[in-house]
């Protein structure tokens, strides 16, 4: 997990230093609620999900098609 922080801190960092957006593509759910202001949620292809990152993951249907709750 302290490689995911580290990760995390870098992609912040170059926001801070250059004022550049980050498009970060990943399934570690942890690392994309500690950085990311926005989150777009895609399940086979189509877009489920797009919006503020806690409003995204709290989504039913982001859970279940990521988190493994059951389907809606």
């Amino acid at each position: 997990m302290e490689e995911t922080a580290r990760l995390g801190d870098l992609i912040l960092d170059i926001h801070a230093r250059t004022g550049a957006q980050t498009l970060v593509i990943d399934h570690d759910v942890g690392l994309i609620a500690g950085i990311c202001s926005e989150t777009l949620v895609l399940d086979f292809g189509r877009k489920i999900a797009f919006g503020p990152t806690a409003e995204v993951l709290s989504d039913p249907k982001v859970k279940a098609a990521y988190l493994g709750t059951e389907d809606i």
